[in-house]
């Protein structure tokens, strides 16, 4: 079976901040919350959950190393890149309306030409045919933007399949070097196309597009009303049906749970279809979790249930 690698070259330490209400002033919180993250590694805790082996790589600041050690358990194993400076945080400010979260993002360590190839060795050190690895989220200052797509290429000499999940300037490059798939929003995905999107058959021309060029699997978020999912054969629009009756806590890392869910569907040789089924039921379950990433997996097979699949070839 394919051995499953995230990669997260920009992590953070996620600080979830829990309070009645926001507003200018003196505040004080009700709960705080502190875990290892960056998108990679929540993809990570999501195959973990699920009961399955993965390893995740990336750098972290030497000064935060302590915050990153109680990531590695019997399914995990982490093997960072230690670099100078701390790791960046993500400030999430949570109130009782979910659709109100507020986000800080501090910046973090800066890389080197030499950490990236360093970390480009180490990838491909580890990396045999079949195996599936997960590029996960922005860059951090230093890198160049031809980074992820290095590790493309790479991965495609050794026949390893490459998720792709990223934004800003280094995302058209590293799609030109034609991951397996790509997991861009609807926002990202105006910005490679080049104009706006405002319509599903509009979202399809463009998933299309990127699957001519030779990118397999184009994954296009929608947010709470689901993803578009294209391959050469099949164009579908895959969404829950019906949420369970718990109580919303966090919209953080459902993106990264989607494709941890997919990773693990495709590992497993099911079916698109199954794929898609698998990696909704994660990304919803992650709105009921706490620490991002961390699903539960009965919530997950009562949701994958309700998951609905409806074709768009005829838009």
């Amino acid at each position: 079976m394919a051995n499953l690698f995230t990669v997260t070259p920009h992590t953070a330490i996620d600080q979830i901040i829990t309070l009645e209400q926001l507003h200018a002033g003196n505040l004080t919180a009700n709960t705080i919350q502190h875990y290892a993250a960056g998108k990679g590694v929540n993809v990570a805790k999501t195959i973990t959950a699920m009961k399955t082996p993965v390893t995740t790589l990336g750098f972290i600041g030497q000064q935060s190393r302590a915050s990153f050690q109680p990531l590695n358990s019997t399914l995990l194993t982490a093997d960072f890149s230690n670099v100078p400076g701390l790791t960046r945080y993500n400030i999430t400010l949570q109130t009782a309306a979910i659709d109100q979260e507020t986000h800080i993002r501090t910046p973090g360590f800066a890389v080197t030409e030499t950490d990236s190839l360093a970390l480009i060795h180490k990838i491909n050190r580890h990396t045999q045919p079949g195996d599936i690895i997960i590029l996960s989220g922005s860059l951090p200052r230093g890198a160049s933007t031809h980074f992820y797509a290095d590790i493309i290429t790479h991965c495609r000499h050794k026949s390893a399949r490459v998720f792709l999940d990223t934004s800003g300037p280094n995302m058209a490059t590293s799609v030109q070097a034609l991951p397996f798939l790509i997991k861009p929003n609807v926002a990202e995905m105006e910005a490679l196309i080049g104009h706006r999107l405002t319509t599903n058959r509009a979202i399809l021309n463009a998933a299309q597009y990127f699957i001519r060029q030779g990118v397999e699997v184009v994954i296009v978020s929608l947010g709470k009303n689901g993803i578009i999912a294209v391959t050469q054969t099949e164009a579908l629009l895959a969404y829950c049906d019906k949420l369970p009756s718990q109580k919303l806590i966090t919209t953080v890392g459902c993106g990264d749970a989607l494709v941890g869910g997919l990773a693990l569907a495709y590992q497993q040789n099911k079916s698109f279809a199954e794929a898609l089924k698998l990696g909704i039921a994660c990304a919803t379950a992650n709105l009921f979790s706490q620490e991002p990433g961390m699903v539960a997996p009965p919530l997950v097979d009562e949701i994958k249930s309700t998951v609905k699949l409806d074709s768009l070839k005829n838009l």
